[in-house]
């Protein structure tokens, strides 16, 4: 397989694409919704990768210098000083910022990833990449290296095979087989289980393999497209990538059919790109190219400062200090690029064996720190009691939809069984139905039904309100509205004497994320509610919607079931255990954390009109956790009630919260009780 001698030519505009790559990346951690389509860019690094991995492999081959142990240690003198270096320090300086479960988190996260296993680390700890607490992990960004290094350690073992057989069509046959297989199995699995799709090397391996297959076959690639062409379809390879990156968003189904688009885009551009390309100029401009050669350091580093900021602010971090925290990533960055990067990739600097020495030394160091961290139960004793203890379950931080007998209601729901809660001695009467904010009240539901001797089920789904004729968007459309069709048949189906009802059914109405215009915004993935059904189309959306949540209250009510409805619960807009925790590190002294009434009541309104529409009935009970949560003399909706927190995160009760309004619901069961009644079906 060896020819001529050849050497790997260096394509400025794939150095520029790298920078530019990267600065979408960090635009796109910055949380603010104008870049949530760019999050396609690191697919574009994994075709690059697998691109670059194939070409510098083919040259070794051409000239006779490829080895698989040479390879291996290439990737690790680009990968590892760099890694370790930020993970150390972030080690330390979390030490000082992060309360003892998060530092936790971090320091196990920090060994998945020495151990070339960061993606796996997000699947074992089913921590969705979209979840608010993903904001403040210094380390949520090392999965994708996690799948970068596995391929590394695959792609030189397929070559070699291939060489040692004297079989080289076969490389190319392996990275289509994978591309294949890879794409199909993608597309099988990301609307069932999305979040293993989004981290599992067989679910990415495809992004890889076709950039390894087009560094084989592009000069096959430029021979099929006329010369004069080229350029006009390399740059409209990478405006279809610009397109997606202005339309998509987070609820594509990803990866899968729609990964598709940027992929060919990035591949045309790649395959195909020359100096006469407009794309191709404005890639090679020396600013871009620069952030190209720093982005390994700079990619570590910017979500790193982004974390520690947030942890460190109160409040939520403006554009301008954004600003400031890429400069400053900017020149560590360029530092570590200079200083770290650059001599260890030099082997007559660092030889071999003094390489792998302090490579050895420094994972066994690294991993006995972040051990020691993950051991310690993240080291509580290094923050001030009062801190600690805000995040102690007899502080009421826990959000566990489970009952007293362990059950997890969600993991039962969703499989298709009703989760027994109460006296499970006794006959199921009631019926817990809604989704994340309905699992916040369940342990305390479960308690007191048990307590009065009163059987029930809870049938619950995040970001799934009980609705008939819309569903929220992305993948969790089709499995709410199955969810449903499933509690319609169920309380069809059996004797319940009433459904309890428990949503944030407001929030999927708007698509912008909640502010309370006091410091404090609700981060994360948003999900609102698409019309679904003709006659909720024909009201517009926002009535539509609306409409779906009214009309199975109604016929609830006609076929004689009681129904107790549960509106919405005030949203602070601070994650208010972290408020308060970060509130007491910076020395502020809080004794309440509050917004505003009116503004809580304007951005229900439209739920509570249509709530309150639906008249006085003898079997609906109505509970307003703004009457126990909202004081209205002084205007304010508190977290905060006898120096307890009410609240787990931004919108969420913890049980102590959950318990003041579980008194409401049980008061209006015990108001509609049917022990004297007939029950109809449906």
């Amino acid at each position: 397989m060896a020819g001529d001698a050849i050497s790997f030519k260096f394509r400025p505009e794939i150095e520029g694409l790298r920078g530019m790559l990267v600065l979408l990346v960090i635009l796109y951690h910055t949380g603010f919704s104008q870049f949530e389509g760019v999050y396609f860019s690191v697919d574009i690094f994994f075709l690059l990768s697998g691109y670059l991995m194939a070409r510098v492999i083919q040259v070794d081959l051409a000239n006779s210098r490829f080895s698989v142990i040479g390879f291996y240690e290439r990737r690790a003198r680009r990968i590892f000083p760099a890694l370790y270096l930020f993970v150390f320090f972030a080690l330390i300086a979390a030490a000082s910022l992060m309360p003892p479960q998060q530092y936790e988190n971090m320091a196990q996260n920090g060994l998945w990833s020495l151990a070339l296993a960061g993606n796996f680390y997000f699947i074992e700890s089913n921590t969705s990449y979209f979840s608010p607490d993903m904001a403040l992990q210094p380390f949520m960004h090392l999965w994708s290296l996690g799948l970068e290094q596995q391929y590394y350690l695959l792609v030189p073992l397929i070559f070699a095979a291939a060489v040692a057989l004297r079989r080289p069509l076969w490389i190319g046959g392996a990275f289509l087989v994978m591309s294949v297989a890879s794409f199909a199995y993608s597309v099988s699995v990301v609307e069932l289980h999305s979040q293993m799709a989004f981290y599992h090397f067989s679910t990415r391996l495809w992004e890889f393999a076709l950039g390894s297959l087009l560094a084989l076959h592009e000069p096959r690639l430029r021979g099929w497209v006329p010369y004069r062409w080229q350029p006009w379809v390399a740059d409209l390879g990478a405006l279809l990538v610009v397109v997606v990156f202005a339309v998509a968003s987070t609820h594509w189904r990803h990866p899968g059919y729609p990964t598709l688009l940027p992929m060919l885009g990035a591949a045309l551009f790649v395959g195909l790109a020359n100096h006469k390309s407009l794309f191709y100029r404005a890639l090679s401009c020396k600013p871009l190219m620069y952030i190209g050669c720093i982005s390994f350091s700079l990619y570590i580093s910017h979500q790193i400062l982004f974390a520690f900021a947030r942890w460190y602010s109160v409040d939520f971090l403006a554009w301008t200090v954004y600003v400031g925290l890429i400069a400053v990533s900017v020149v560590l960055s360029a530092l570590s690029y200079r200083w770290v990067e650059m001599p260890f990739r030099d082997h007559k600097r660092i030889a071999p064996a003094n390489f792998w020495l302090l490579a050895l030394v420094s994972s066994m160091m690294l991993g006995a720190a972040a051990t020691t961290i993950r051991m310690g139960d993240g080291l509580p004793q290094r923050l001030p009691e009062a801190a600690v203890e805000i995040f102690s379950e007899e502080n009421g931080y826990s959000h566990r939809a489970e009952t007293v007998g362990g059950l997890n209601c969600y993991e039962e729901s969703a499989g298709g069984r009703p989760c027994p809660i109460g006296d499970v001695s006794k006959p199921g009467r009631w019926l817990l139905v809604g989704d994340s904010h309905a699992g916040a009240l369940l342990s305390s539901l479960d308690k007191a039904m048990a307590e009065r001797n009163v059987g029930g089920y809870a049938i619950i789904m995040g970001a799934c309100p009980y609705a008939r004729g819309s569903q929220p968007v992305g993948s969790i459309g089709k499995p709410c509205r199955r969810r449903n069709d499933w509690v319609q048949e169920f309380v069809a189906s059996t004797d319940l004497e009433g459904v309890i009802l428990v949503g944030r059914y407001h929030y999927y109405l708007y698509r912008d994320a909640f502010d309370n215009g006091e410091g404090g915004r609700e981060i994360g993935k948003q999900w609102w509610s698409e019309v679904t059904a003709d006659y909720a189309a024909d009201l517009g959306v926002e009535h539509g919607v609306l409409a779906s949540f009214v009309g199975p209250i109604q016929l609830l009510l006609d076929s004689g079931k009681k129904v107790v409805l549960t509106y919405p619960v005030p949203e602070m807009g601070w994650n208010v255990p972290n408020y308060y925790y970060k509130s007491l590190l910076r020395g502020r002294q809080v004794s309440d954390v509050s917004v505003g009434y009116n503004q809580f009541l304007a951005r229900v309104e439209p739920v509570v009109a249509a709530f309150d529409g639906l008249g006085v009935h003898e079997n609906l009970f109505r509970v307003r956790p703004s009457e126990v949560l909202c004081n209205m003399d002084s205007g304010r909706c508190s977290a905060m009630k006898d120096g307890k927190l009410l609240y787990w995160d931004d919108d969420h009760l913890n049980p102590v919260g959950a318990s003041l309004v579980v008194d409401r619901i049980v008061e209006g069961m015990d108001d509609l009780s049917l022990s004297n009644r007939i029950v109809t079906r449906f």
